[in-house]
């Protein structure tokens, strides 16, 4: 999620591309910026106990309003919208990461969950990323416990390079990409 924590820095080396990015199409979703429409959403994405199992508990709501109002039109920050019907389904973003390179992170809601279409945004940010000329390298981390989140992170690309600890909890670190693992020490 994207929300101020610990290992999130939140800004990005600015420069190397263009915001507002054009939308990204997939076969089942449009990623674009966030607009002020989309704070509700994000708002309740925050604050839903499910949603948030793996990502500390539910954000107290002025916190999650005031985050999702710093998010509209923040580069790298992308809502994920149905396709079909223009429904808000989750948000995907790229912040910095304490431990060096990029740290890609996805929230969606339960009610779409298991049906890819997370995987399938992810993968688009990660090609997003690609062509930008970012410098890298692209983190993920999740909880060891998440296996859903693991297994989404393997299936797009990510390799698992260690291990942390972070919110009182021990969180896999995934990289993407040709970054060397043996350089990097978690």
């Amino acid at each position: 999620m994207t929300d101020p924590e610990p290992g999130r820095q939140g800004e990005l080396p600015l420069g190397g591309f263009d915001w507002p990015a054009e939308p990204i199409i997939t076969g089942r979703c449009l990623l674009r910026e966030v607009r002020p429409i989309d704070v509700e959403f994000l708002t309740a994405l925050r604050t839903n106990r499910e949603v948030r199992a793996f990502l500390g508990g539910p954000v107290d709501p002025e916190t999650a309003l005031s985050r999702a109002e710093s998010e509209v039109g923040q580069p790298a920050v992308f809502l994920v919208e149905s396709l079909s019907s223009g429904e808000p389904l989750g948000l995907v973003d790229i912040a910095d990461h304490d431990h060096g390179g990029l740290e890609i992170s996805y929230a969606f809601s339960a009610e779409v969950w298991g049906q890819g279409l997370a995987g399938e945004s992810v993968r688009a940010v990660v090609d997003w990323f690609n062509e930008t000329g970012l410098p890298g390298p692209l983190l993920a981390v999740t909880q060891v416990a998440n296996m859903p989140s693991r297994r989404l992170l393997e299936r797009v690309g990510a390799n698992e390079v260690g291990e942390i600890e972070q919110f009182g909890q021990r969180q896999n670190v995934y990289i993407f990409g040709n970054s060397d693992p043996a350089t990097r020490k978690y």
